[in-house]
Parts: structure tokens; sequence; C-alpha cells
């Protein structure tokens, strides 16, 4: 058995979490639960939570600032006699503790009788009062049903001596939330390093050998154990599970279950959280293995799928009227979300994305084994029992056979765009056949000649052709369960009024997207056409690209969007033509949820924005690539509004009144926008002191005028500027001393940018990227003026540092920056000092590399990467003097002619696309550089296929720097037109 003071990978989480509980109680946080303040470890099934929380314990039973610490396994559901009965058994025993630090705890669900109750609260409050104490409650679940009880064990709590805390461990946030451990008492759990993961896994399963065992004998043990470990998920209680099992034995056995895939052992804690989720719940989140590791969906898209399939399930006390199955969508991927199956990847103007943890995935496909499937290369045989297929080939023929036989298929989802001249065929084959389907997806270049088929598809709800040519919309005329309808109309001369009419007995459809391309045109009667969409009482998403030739007010006027009711998001994209009228018909109902206009080139707003209209209920609005000069007053228009994003506004001269429940707000490419503040002309963007996140891009902003809007900004925890050219420093220590809760701050393109201003006073800061800023000079980061220098403040508690293109940067001010562990730099020519508190570094194209490396200080350096550097070698004691590196990545390097003495604790190297000769230097037993590199237990040799064209050299660069890419190209047409 392995005792606790050997976890490994955890001892930073252990100082957080010790942090924590010792506060000051006035710091803790409380709810209307207790008084006690509540500290949370929050993280997915098998993270090691548990294991955590005994390693806190453990430390906290050898000190002396808790009295008592006190352990209760949390049943489910939750009941307050039993655990104030165990709470009960610490305080009267004198040792909790084996002698392997464990805590002895076991769930108790005894019932009790009122008196009972009563009696055991008296002699508990009793003995909880003569000191402080800690509560480890492991397991929490939250369930609003049971907070009488959890009120009632709260009640006995709540008598012990200041300094008292409770600490929880849980997969739900709301349970953290109902509990009062949010911010700084909100602790999530992250994954455990790879390395540290294969020690944690080798310390139970190694065997202790002879004192006249060879060397070798060891590494063969730990070569397989690495297999064995990297299969284990980084799931902490499946290696202490499979590293027991393995402990004394061979290593023969040894290799032999490294074959195996273990996949069980790491399925044990995520198999018994999924069981307590209901079963529809359980449905969705297994529907998504059809879906690749890594896949991002988006909220609405998946939703939209659950809402096909019958996923979803109304409670049976609420009517239909009031209850909405997307919002029950949402409900049912919150609670994924809060108990760590799904995570939020990303968030931007089309929405929210989530992915699965890799694991869970694993998991996923274990649980809907036979009933979803992934056709992907090599794939030899589809199970007849599969009724959610996907497939992520380009060529299917040699599948339809198999798919031909799946009678009870539900879902058929193509990944990749078809190929062939025979797609169309193939999918009239196929579609004849699966007359049970319900979604389906699929997209490619050819003209769409399959869709006669498409009307004997009588149970379909989602269907989705993307950008596959559709010529005759009659076929889906007939789809009266259609719930959700993607497609793109290419008929040359065909009039959008047949579309209109085609769609118009689709009374079930909850989301409509259209793209219109050129060509198409509109009769004079298309008013009367586009009327049938009113006759789709469902339709919750409606966005129409490239409203051609619609000119006329009163044409579109039939529409009359406004009387759609339930609709929640409208979308429209104007063609580059059309002038003052094109929007004056599509008038969106009052209770819209969320507004994009796209392309629409009049100089000032459709009436129906400046005609005293309100929409009270509009949660987010883009406008982009519109020709509007002056914008009404938002902060009546849309006073509930959260998400404002101005993008590409060419012609907009001032911004109006924004409202004032506004949390995030990007203005950007806004030329003729020019903020400015003096005497004369006073016009400062009139920002809502709600704000969260701020993002100012290539937009005419002065000094003055910056400072003016941040000054009462105490909420803003994320603050972009980018391409502001008129900017010349940042706000001074008396406005940025207001935003104390800033958290990132990113810096790019600012030409002009001289001065740091008062950066110093933002003690909150914990990322800052400076990007192509070639006036900043690093070296003056904290003004030598700061008040920081007269100790009236906190130092910086800056963690991670990216700077890119500072040429004349040569030192960082080192007693500012103390708390850094994460530093980049790209193009700092100059730079030759860095910080000894550093964990992390990435250094790309430095001249100065030699320098930077060869200085003292760099003991506590963990991770070092190195890019695109010229250095032919390093000196002979090379890196030996970085006697913490576990891990060293040598990238695009191609002039490196050999390796230097690299540290014994180095666990990992990577060399990728350097030179072949370096990498035959490195050859096992017989390269130059293999005395060099033969102790590290894992060396990559990485080379990547040189990019052939455009599209391969994006997928080299960072997403940024793609963005970048096409803003610059998008900046250029405009310049031309």
């Amino acid at each position: 058995m392995v005792p606790l003071n050997t976890v490994l990978g955890r001892d930073t989480d252990r100082r957080n979490i010790i942090e924590k509980l010792r506060k000051p109680v006035s710091d803790g946080g409380c709810t209307a639960l207790t008084s006690l303040p509540v500290v949370a470890i929050f993280g997915r099934a098998g993270i090691g939570k548990t294991t955590l929380a005994q390693y806190v314990c453990e430390h906290e039973k050898a000190g002396d600032h808790f009295s008592r610490i006190m352990w209760v396994n949390v049943s489910h559901p939750f009941r307050a006699f039993p655990a104030m009965k165990k709470i009960m058994e610490f305080v009267s025993s004198t040792e909790c503790f084996d002698h392997y630090g464990h805590i002895h705890a076991t769930t108790c669900t005894t019932m009790a009788t009122p008196s009972d109750l009563n009696s055991l609260q008296a002699k508990l409050q009793k003995k909880l009062a003569a000191g402080n104490f800690l509560l480890v409650l492991d397991g929490v679940w939250w369930d609003k049903d049971r907070i009488d009880e959890w009120e009632l064990l709260f009640r006995c709590l709540e008598v012990g001596k200041s300094g008292s805390k409770i600490l929880i461990t849980t997969q739900e946030i709301k349970a953290a939330q109902a509990f009062g451990a949010i911010g700084d008492n909100f602790y999530k759990l992250q994954e455990i390093e790879e390395d540290e993961f294969i020690k944690h896994f080798m310390r139970y399963a190694l065997p202790a050998l002879s004192s006249d065992s060879s060397p070798w004998d060891r590494k063969e043990f730990e070569e397989t154990g690495k297999k064995i470990a990297q299969k284990l998920k980084r799931d902490p209680a499946a290696a202490k599970r499979v590293g027991m099992q393995l402990h004394q034995k061979g290593v023969e056995y040894w290799r032999e279950v490294s074959e195996n895939d273990w996949l069980d052992e790491t399925l044990i804690a995520p198999m018994q959280s999924f069981q307590r989720l209901p079963a529809h719940v359980q449905r969705c989140f297994s529907f998504c293995s059809i879906y690749p590791k890594g896949f991002e969906f988006k909220q609405s898209y998946l939703i939209s799928l659950w809402i096909a399939e019958g996923f979803i399930i109304k409670p049976l006390n609420s009517s239909e009227q009031t209850v909405d199955m997307v919002d029950i969508g949402k409900a049912y991927l919150d609670d994924l979300v809060s108990m760590s199956y799904f995570r939020v990847s990303k968030v931007d103007k089309d929405g929210m994305y989530y992915v699965m943890h890799e694991s869970l995935h694993d998991f996923a496909e274990r649980v809907s084994k036979g009933e979803c499937f992934r056709v992907e290369k090599d794939c030899k045989e589809i199970p007849p029992t599969v009724h959610h297929l996907s497939i992520r080939v380009n060529e299917v023929a040699e599948h339809k056979e198999s798919i031909c036989r799946l009678k009870n298929l539900r879902t058929l989802i193509f990944m990749e765009d078809l190929e062939g001249k025979s797609a169309n065929g193939l999918l009239e084959e196929l579609l004849k056949e699966l007359r049970k389907l319900r979604v389906l997806s699929l997209s490619f270049r050819e003209e769409a000649k399959f869709l006669g088929v498409l009307g004997g598809l009588k149970h379909l709800r989602f269907l989705n052709l993307g950008e596959t040519p559709v010529q005759k919309t009659n076929s889906f005329s007939t789809l009266y369960h259609l719930q959700v309808l993607s497609f793109t109309f290419t008929q040359q001369g065909q009039h959008l009024s047949s579309i209109c009419n085609d769609l118009g007995n689709l009374i079930n459809l909850r989301v409509l997207d259209i793209t219109v391309k050129a060509g198409t045109s509109v009769k004079k009667q298309v008013g009367h056409k586009i009327g049938q969409l009113r006759r789709m009482k469902e339709l919750r998403v409606l966005s129409i690209k490239w409203l051609e030739n619609i000119k006329a007010q009163e044409m579109a006027m039939e529409a009359k969007l406004k009387e759609m009711k339930h609709l929640d998001y409208l979308g429209l994209e104007c063609p580059s033509n059309e002038k003052e009228d094109a929007l004056e018909g599509f008038e969106p109902p009052a209770d819209i949820a969320e507004l994009t206009v796209v392309s629409y080139q009049g100089s000032t707003c459709p009436t129906w924005m400046n005609g005293g209209s309100h929409f009270r209920c509009i949660k987010c609005l883009t406008l982009s690539d519109c020709g509007m000069e002056e914008l009404p007053s938002l902060k009546e228009l849309i006073p509930r509004c959260q998400t404002l994003r101005l993008e590409h506004l060419p012609n907009l001269r001032r911004l109006p009144k924004l409202p004032t429940n506004l949390t995030r707000l990007v203005i950007g490419n806004c030329p003729v926008l020019v903020v400015k503040e003096d005497l004369q002309h006073v016009s400062p963007l009139p920002l809502p002191t709600a704000l969260r996140e701020l993002t100012i891009k290539a937009c005419n902003i002065t000094n003055e005028a910056l400072s003016s809007c941040l000054q009462e900004l105490r909420a803003l925890t994320y603050l972009h500027l980018v391409d502001v050219r008129s900017m010349t420093t940042l706000p001074p220590e008396d406005v940025l001393s207001y935003l104390t809760g800033l958290r990132h701050l990113h810096i790019e393109s600012c030409s002009h940018l001289e001065s740091f201003g008062g950066f110093g006073v933002l003690s909150s800061l914990k990322q800052l990227k400076i990007r192509r800023c070639h006036s900043l000079l690093l070296d003056r980061l904290v003004n030598s003026s700061s008040r920081m220098d007269e100790g009236s403040v906190h130092e910086l508690q800056l963690i991670s540092l990216s700077v890119e293109d500072s040429p004349d940067s040569t030192s960082l001010p080192a007693r500012h920056l103390t708390s850094l562990v994460n530093l980049e730099v790209k193009h700092c020519p100059k730079l030759v000092s860095l910080l000894s508190s550093l964990h992390k570094l990435t250094v790309d194209d430095s001249v100065q590399l030699a320098k930077l490396l060869s200085r003292e200080g760099l003991a506590s350096l963990k991770e070092l990467t190195i890019k695109n550097s010229k250095e032919k070698s390093f000196a002979d004691d090379g890196f030996s003097h970085l006697s913490s590196l576990r891990s060293l990545q040598i990238q695009d390097c191609t002039d490196l002619e050999s390796l230097p003495h690299l540290p014994e604790s180095l666990e990992r190297l990577e060399l990728v696309n350097c030179s072949a000769e370096l990498q035959q230097r490195c050859g096992e037993g017989v390269g130059f550089d293999w005395p060099k590199i033969k102790h590290i237990p894992i060396r990559k040799f990485i080379q990547l296929p040189e990019p052939s064209d455009d599209g391969e050299r994006k997928k080299r660069k960072g997403h940024e720097e793609e963005e970048e890419e096409e803003e610059g190209k998008r900046g250029r047409k405009r310049r031309k037109k």
C-alpha cells in the first residue's frame, strides 16, 4: 500500500487548498444554507478529488490549525441524520486516521425518529462548540428537494469556533454554488501532468528489485509500465487499481497486460456518476459518441439534434404552452457541463461551443456500443443494431450494403463532403431503404438530384444539406414533422416566392437557414409568398442570406416576422448592392432574443430600429459590414442586451447610449469612429459599469478618452486593445486602480503606444499579452514613479506573459514579477535577462538564445520550448544548470548541428522539424549525441510535412495568426473599393 505522503503531482494543489482553508473566516464565502465558509474541489469523475482531499487532511492532521478533522461520504439522496451520526463518531473518537493517513468513513443511511434526531443534535452541538474544525463532505450532489436536510445538518455545525471550515468534493458546479463555494473558494482540479501520472502509476506497480538486479531490469519495467500508464487516461484511481495488480509480478506478465486496453478500469468512476443521471440525459450524452474526439458542438446545433431524436422530455407537470424544448435542452446541457461531461471550448459571434473530455468520449462509446457507430478509415463492418451513424470518409460505396441493412437507422450524418459522380445515385439508393430516419446531414458540391426520395422520409425532423446546390424545394413540402432545415438555393431565374410556397406547410419547423445564391429573382407578389413563413408557428431560428432583389418595403412587409412570437434568433445578410429599404420589411418580433444583421448598406437604420420600437428581450446584437452612419439609443432599443458586437462599420461616426446590463462589448474596424475628450469636444465611449469584457479594434480613441471610458469599470475582467494607433500610453494609475477585477490584458498592433502608464497598480492581473507594439519597452513595464515603489499597493500577481515583436526590450522588471511562471517571447532580439521564478519558457526566433539560457537563476524551469533558432550549437555545459527541467522541445531549428549537455532531470525530449543530420546524431547506441539523451525516458523525433499550399500553411499557423491574415485581406478589399 502506498501512503498518502507519496501522492505525486498534487503538491501545488494541496498548498492551494490549505491556503484557502486557513483564510480568516471573514474572507470566506457563505450562503443562506450556512454561515460557515465552504471550499469546493470540483472536477470530473476519476480525476482525483477524494485523493486530494485526503492528502490535505493528512497534512492538516499533523498541524494544529484545526482542533478536529472529520470526514463524511455523502449519501445520495442526502439525509442529515446519517451524516450527523458519522460526525458524532469522529468527535467521540481520539483517532480518526489509520497508519496510512486514510480516513475511516463509511456511508451510513440509518433513518431516525424525531426524538433520536433532537438528542443527537444537542449532543453534537455540545461537542463541536469546544473548538474549530474541518469537515470534509466527499461526493456532494445537489438536489434542491433536500434543502431541509442540508439546513438541519448545518444548524448543528454553526456552533463551531472561529476558523471552522467545510471542504466539499463535487462533480457539479451548481453544488459548489449552492454551498457558497464561489470565487476564491472554488477550486477546479486540473488533469495531472502525464509525466507525474506515470510516476504515480509506477509507485504502485513497480516491484522492489533485489540489489543484484541489473539497471536493464528496471529499465524494462519502466518502458513497459509507460505503455500501460498511457492507456489509463490519467485516471489516478485506475492507476492505483491496475498498479496494485501488477505489483510483484514479473516483466513477462507486464508485457502481456500491456496489450490490454484497460478501458474498464478507467470507466469505473464515470459509470458511478453516469448512473445518477436521468435516463433521457444519459441518452443525450451517449448519442454524442457518433462524433469524433475533440469535436466542438455548437449549443444550438446539439440541442436541435436532441430534440429531433426525441431525447428531450417535457416534465409531466408542465404545459406545452409554457415550457420550450430548447430551454429543457439547455438545462440538460448545463447539467452535463456542471458534472464535467462537457466543457465550454469557445464563445464567438455564432454562440457557445462545447467539447467532451477525451476519456469521457471513450466512456460514451462504451455505454452506446451497438447503438451508435462511426464509419472511419479502415472500418470493416457496421454492427446491424446501429440506430445512429456518422460517416467520416468521402467514399461510401463500399459500405452501401451494410448501411442499407440498417432498417431501424434514425440518424445518418456525413461529416465529410461526398465525392464521386455516383454520389447522387448512392444517396438515392440509401434513402429509399432508410425510411425511419429522423436526422439527415450531408454536403457535396454536385447538384442535388436525390431530393425526390426525401418525400418518403415521413419521420424526418432534422435536414441539413449544407452547401449542396438545391434547385428545387418542392421535395420539402411534405416533410410535415421537419423541425430543422438548412440548405443553399441556387436555381438561376427561380423565384424566391416558390421557396416560401413550398415551405409553407412545414408548420413544425423550428430552425430555418436559407442561403440564396445569385440569380434568384423575386416576383411582384413576393410579399404574399414570403408571408407563408407566418404559418410556421414553431419557428425559433430564422437565417436568410443574400436577400437579392427584395427592394420594395411593401414586398417584404407581408412576411410579418414580428408576428412570429416564438422566434428567438433572426439573422439577415443583405446583398452588397442593396441600400436603404433592404431590411424594412423584416422587423423582428418584440421578444426576439438575438439579432444579427450583415452587409446592410443603408446609411440610416431601418425604421423599425429608429421608430420607437423596443426589443426588451434581446440578449445579443451583432451589426457587421454595415453602412450606417449613426445608431439609435441602444439603451432604449435593447435595454437588456448583454452582448453587443459592432464590427466593420466604416461609416459609423459616434456611439449611442449603451444598455446598462451590457457585459460584453466588441467595437472593431470602425475607422471614422473618432472618440476623444478635450475642452471643446467631449464624447468618450459611454460604457456601462457592468461590463466584463471589452475589445476595441482599429478605432481612433485618444488617451484621454480611453481613460474616461475605463474609469468606473470595476467588473471588467478582460481588456483587448488592437490596432488603436491614436493611443500613445495606457491610462494612469488613478484610472487603472479602478480595474480591481481585471485578469486578462491583451495589447496588439498599437504602433504608437510608448508607455505602460499606471500598469503597476493592476494587482489582480494574471495574464498579459503584448504583440507587435514596437515602441513599448518591457524594461519599463512598471513606471519608476509608480506608487508600487512606495509600498502602497501589492506587487503584481502576473502569472503568464507573452511578448511578440519587441525589438528594443532587453530585460524584465524582475522585482515586480515574482509570481510569473509562464513566459513566451518571440522576435525579441535584444532580450537577455529572464526571471528565476519561471516554470515554463517558450523562446521563438531569438538571436540572444545562448545568453538567455546560459544565465544562472533558471533552477525552477520545468518546461522549455525553443523555436526557429539560428544557433548551430550551445555552450559545452549546455543546459546542465537547468536542474529542474523535465520537458524540452526544439522545433524548426534547422541550423542546429548538435545537442548540448542535458540535465539528468529531463524526462521528455522532442525534436520537431530539425535537420536529418541532428536526428542521425541522436541515433540509439551509435549517434554522437546518444550519450547526451540516453537517460531521457521519452524521446520523440517528429518531421512535419512541408506545407504545399496556402491552406496547408494556415494549418501550421495558430488560430490567431490565421484570423489576422484574413482580417488583412478584408481590409485590403475594402480599401480597393
